[in-house]
């Protein structure tokens, strides 16, 4: 998980140090961070991590902000 080539990044790098300390290091956990894909529409999308779990897998967007977290209605 490197940000060192994105200065201006230190929140998600702070953020992916945070989640890492977190994760088990172990199978079949695995986690890959800040990579872009093109959709088929030709938009280029960028991911701060994609982690899989053993009964899933999760995208997180990081941002840079105070205060904590809380889980929002995906219809609200």
């Amino acid at each position: 998980m490197d940000v060192s080539h994105r200065p201006w990044a230190n929140h998600e790098r702070r953020g992916l140090e945070t989640i890492r300390a977190k994760l088990p290091y172990a199978d079949p956990w695995r986690a890959w961070s800040n990579f872009t894909f093109t959709a088929n529409s030709g938009y280029v999308y960028e991911v701060d991590l994609l982690v899989v779990l053993p009964n899933g897998a999760g995208v997180i967007e990081l941002k840079d902000g105070h205060g904590s977290p809380s889980p929002r209605s995906p219809l609200g």
